[in-house]
């Protein structure tokens, strides 16, 4: 988890970086600077300047606009689990720490274990004896119950639940309010569609949806 009193900083403008920011102020700490590739976006926090791309980065850096080393969250959201990893990779290049963090309103187990850069939002529970792989969302009022692993770049979308033992695979999608049963495998790079109850295991590269949850599609996405 984050190393207390370093401010933050968020790589990305958009949704996800404004909920991240959330979770940074309700927790007593604060963000100082976004990052984008994007030169067209603005910052998505009022008072927080934007800088761009690597450049922006390595300026930023040596302006001494804070003492290394700071916390930097990855600020994207779905699909982009394989970008978000190469985000903290990145960053961990420049002297960044990549910390997980926890709104305060969620519930994460004592023995569950959290790789580094993963973000447990509101409500959201992970469960005993759980695992998350690097770079996770679990999202507002999700759900990750006990014994399951979860592989990296995981995006488990609001109110989705997934049952005790559930294996997910990498940069897999878990849709809104979706539920898979215990036991379940899904392989990497899948999506499970808002709303679907996955009863069996799902191949790597497929989308499924409905209930009872069946593929729809295969292929990369």
């Amino acid at each position: 988890m984050a190393r207390e009193n370093l401010p933050f900083v968020i790589w990305g403008s958009g949704g996800m970086a404004k909920k991240l920011f959330d979770v940074v102020r309700m927790n007593d700490s604060k963000v100082i600077a976004l990052f984008d590739r994007n030169p067209h976006v603005k910052s998505v926090i009022e008072g927080v300047p934007i800088f761009y791309g690597e450049d922006g980065l390595r300026q930023w850096i040596a302006s001494g606009a804070c003492e290394m080393p700071c916390n930097a969250l990855a600020g994207v959201g779905w699909p982009q689990g394989s970008e978000r990893i190469a985000l903290l990779n990145f960053l961990s290049r420049y002297g960044f720490l990549t910390p997980s963090v926890v709104h305060p309103t969620a519930f994460v187990s004592p023995s569950a274990k959290v790789a580094r850069g993963c973000a447990i939002l509101t409500y959201a529970i992970v469960d005993v004896h759980s695992t998350l792989g690097e770079a996770c969302v679990i999202n507002d009022a999700a759900r990750v119950g006990h014994d399951c692993v979860l592989g990296k770049g995981v995006f488990v979308a609001p109110g989705a639940k997934l049952l005790g033992k559930a294996r997910i695979g990498d940069n897999v999608l878990i849709g809104a309010n979706a539920v898979v049963l215990p036991g379940v495998a899904i392989g990497a790079n899948s999506i499970v569609g808002a709303g679907a109850v996955v009863l069996k295991d799902l191949p790597s590269h497929v989308v499924a949806a409905g209930n009872p949850a069946r593929i729809v599609r295969t292929g990369d996405r």
